[in-house]
């Protein structure tokens, strides 16, 4: 993997370069051939800030939406009757995809130090599907073993997974279920997680772990840099967006 870091920044993401296992994942077996004609026909889009570090994505609890907290206090409460406690909150403030509606996060890390926890929500309203809504929360548990990183989690349409990392996908949306398969991967790999220092350390080594994933999908033209243009394009029709729908909500 190339090691070159690239800025952070507004990127789209390169349809064209979606791999097949990632197509087939995304769109199932059935409709692989419309997403591969996409693939083809598809321009680069999604307007996103990049990576989504710490720093990029850091609020305060009481800058999370209530209804994100609403949607993810029962994930919530069952990470924390695992043995892990809350250290961080983030929010996409930056994003300029006007279909995104709400999003927040929670970090956790175990009582024992070595395993991390992310719960993410996500509120998509797809207007260009008569206003179809799609939510979405992903729970992942991750450790740091040797020099890469393992995670069992119930993401499992996402990109593939950089070379070296472990990734154990869950068809559940239990965080007891995906723990118990995190566990198990952990015992079979017979290496003992790193325990960090505290939550600070923690958060640090996951941000070191976002950027390597991110610069290997720059380095893949999956993910491409937006010109200066192209982001004031973005913010306009985002601002209008905005706009539109503050007038709905007024009405």
């Amino acid at each position: 993997m190339k090691s070159e870091r690239p800025p952070a920044g507004y990127y789209l993401t390169n349809g064209r370069a979606v791999s097949l296992s990632e197509m087939y994942r995304m769109a199932g077996f059935w409709r692989l051939p419309f997403a591969f004609l996409y693939k083809l026909t598809t321009k680069p889009s999604a307007p996103f800030w990049m990576p989504g570090t710490s720093d990029a994505l850091d609020c305060s609890r009481t800058e999370l939406p209530a209804q994100v907290l609403e949607k993810l206090q029962a994930n919530r409460a069952d990470i924390q009757a695992l043995g892990f406690n809350e250290f961080a909150y983030g929010q996409d403030r930056r994003s300029l995809v006007p279909d995104l509606r709400e999003n927040g996060s929670i970090s956790f890390l175990h009582q024992e130090r070595n395993i991390t926890a992310i719960l993410l929500y996500t509120k998509m309203v797809i207007e260009s599907l008569a206003n179809r809504e799609i939510e979405t929360t992903i729970v992942a548990f991750t450790s740091a073993i040797g020099n890469t990183a393992l995670t069992a989690s119930n993401d499992t349409k996402g990109f593939d997974v950089i070379p070296g990392r472990i990734f154990v996908p869950v068809n559940s949306n239990s965080p007891t279920v995906i723990f118990s398969a995190f566990k198990n991967a952990l015992n079979k790999s017979g290496k003992q997680p790193r325990v960090f220092n505290d939550s600070t350390e923690a958060n640090q080594w996951q941000d070191q772990m976002t950027w390597e994933a991110f610069t290997h999908r720059v380095h893949r033209q999956l993910f491409i840099k937006m010109t200066d243009a192209e982001v004031a394009e973005a913010e306009k029709v985002m601002k209008e967006r905005t706009a539109q729908l503050q007038n709905t909500t007024s009405h």
